[in-house]
């Protein structure tokens, strides 16, 4: 996504509640996306819908925190970590040479 549209997604103007006592809310974002077909740049008009819920905001901080620390372990073992697979705690290591955490 562009910039723009991340920063819309993170700013908290704009968002309609849809379940007060769950504290759900949603925002719906028109974006004009574009495609490329055969050389030609197609206009598309497109609506994002973004639902946010802070227990699904807090299973995903819990999720990521869980493969951080995961990523953290394969560090100090670097023969367990194999180039063909980036899933769990791989996903967040970046590097060549010198292996680092990336988020």
């Amino acid at each position: 996504m562009p910039k723009r549209i991340q920063e819309e997604i993170l700013n908290s103007d704009g968002y309609t509640e849809l379940d007060p006592e769950e504290n759900i809310c949603y925002k719906v974002i028109n974006y004009l996306n574009q495609a490329k077909d055969n050389g030609k740049i197609s206009k598309l008009t497109e609506k994002i819908i973004v639902i946010y819920s802070p227990a699904r905001a807090k299973k995903d901080r819990a999720d990521r925190e869980r493969l951080v620390e995961k990523a953290k372990l394969l560090l100090e073992n670097k023969s367990r970590i194999k180039a063909s697979s980036k899933r769990g705690g791989k996903k967040y290591l970046k590097g060549r040479g010198e292996l680092r955490l990336q988020f």
